[in-house]
């Protein structure tokens, strides 16, 4: 970003002596705004071509001295505007906020500017779907709660029920509030860490984030033979089921982590992978029929070659590969629906979750142990896993009663 910082006499401010302050100009990205040094001068002891005082001029005791403390300021204010370039920050801040910093004053701080810094941070991380939904959620807060610059301090109690309220009464769920609060709760929390804000005014510790129960995706076991065993044709439909299904055993893998998968991935019998979402390890043994299902896809590849044919050369950046996968899984989405209307399965709700809650309950029902579940999943706790778990159906109910206490 172009930036330069100039000690410049003010002459469109003539003082009543005929002399001109002497200031600090700040110029940033075609902005620009003045710091005062608390000095006048007339024009003629300046010299604009070397930003000093002339060493001729009788008018200070010690002109040398002065120059000097002018050139110090100058000087801080360079060092404080490349530094904020080199993190990425200066072109995240307001030019009012880069004014405090060379000030040295404690300014609110914009909770859009620091949350647009967090995004430049992820894209050069290559985190491209975190730094989407963190734009998303920028551009929610925008419409259900200002419009305007949003100080963190602005950020309170009242000011979360007012967007909740706001958000709600348009008919739009409680879930979707959930996902755009946590969100903002993220970048506050950053922003502590940071030492950017104080923990005084944390709000969210009397706000509680709304939850709704998350409606149940798991197929039932024979929908999962029909899948397996259904006698296809088209390929659209032959290729949704082979992803579905190697999905189903890696425990549930999301489609962009298998959109991720090298063959370097696939090492004696073993899947090792770090999950995209939060950086989990999976270590993942390789069961016959999944050895099956990958086995077309090996031909005449090399360790760094991708395990399925997602991502491809044409991508020369990390943003237009994650948007090619995030295309590839809305094409798969609609292909898992096509799949399950020719199957006659429920289609609603059927969509690259399912494979995942369809793993997590069946796991459950062959009686492997909610713990066990939940590591499969990489979970942090059982609660998480719970959501994932088709309900159990009263005929199981009833013979648990019937096992503990005897049949009727």
């Amino acid at each position: 970003m172009a930036f330069n910082a100039k000690i410049l006499l003010d002459k469109r401010r003539s003082k009543d002596d005929n002399s001109f302050p002497v200031i600090l100009r700040l110029l940033i990205n075609r902005k620009s705004t003045s710091i005062s040094l608390n000095l006048s001068l007339p024009e003629k002891a300046w010299d604009d071509k070397n930003q000093c005082i002339k060493s001729g001029y009788k008018g200070i005791e010690n002109v040398s001295r002065l120059n000097n403390s002018i050139f110090k300021k100058r000087t801080h204010a360079m060092d404080v505007l490349l530094k904020l370039d080199e993190t990425g920050k200066l072109d995240t801040l307001s030019i009012k906020e880069i004014k405090s910093i060379i000030l040295g004053q404690k300014e609110k701080t914009s909770f859009f500017s620091f949350g647009e810094r967090l995004i430049k941070e992820m894209l050069m991380e290559g985190k491209v779907g975190n730094a989407r939904v963190y734009k998303e959620t920028l551009n929610w807060v925008k419409k259900y709660g200002s419009k305007k610059d949003l100080p963190f301090e602005h950020i309170t109690f009242a000011w979360l029920k007012k967007v909740e309220n706001k958000y709600l009464s348009k008919g739009n769920s409680v879930n979707g509030l959930s996902v755009r609060l946590r969100t903002v709760r993220g970048i506050y929390n950053r922003a502590i860490k940071e030492k950017v804000i104080d923990r005084s005014n944390y709000p969210f510790d009397d706000y509680s984030i709304k939850q709704a129960p998350t409606k149940k995706r798991a197929i039932t076991n024979d929908d999962l033979q029909k899948i397996v065993g259904a006698d296809l044709t088209d390929k659209q439909m032959i290729r949704a089921r082979e992803f579905f299904m190697i999905s189903y055993y890696l425990m549930g893998a999301s489609f962009i982590d298998m959109a991720y998968l090298q063959l370097s991935d696939y090492v004696n019998g073993r899947i090792r992978y770090k999950r995209k979402k939060n950086g989990r390890l999976y270590n993942i043994k390789v069961s016959k029929q999944l050895t099956i299902l990958l086995a077309p896809y090996l031909v005449g590849k090399s360790k760094d070659d991708y395990l399925l044919p997602i991502i491809n050369q044409e991508h020369p950046t990390k943003e237009k590969e994650y948007y090619a996968v995030r295309y590839s899984m809305r094409q798969y989405n609609k292909d898992l629906k096509k799949l399950a209307i020719h199957l006659g399965i429920e289609e609603k709700s059927f969509s690259s979750y399912t494979s995942r809650h369809t793993f997590a309950t069946n796991a459950r029902d062959n009686d492997v142990s909610l713990q066990v579940i939940s590591k499969m999943m990489g979970h942090r706790d059982l609660k998480t896993t719970q959501v994932y778990l088709a309900n159990i159906k009263d005929e199981a109910v009833d013979d648990a009663l019937d096992q503990m206490f005897g049949a009727s």
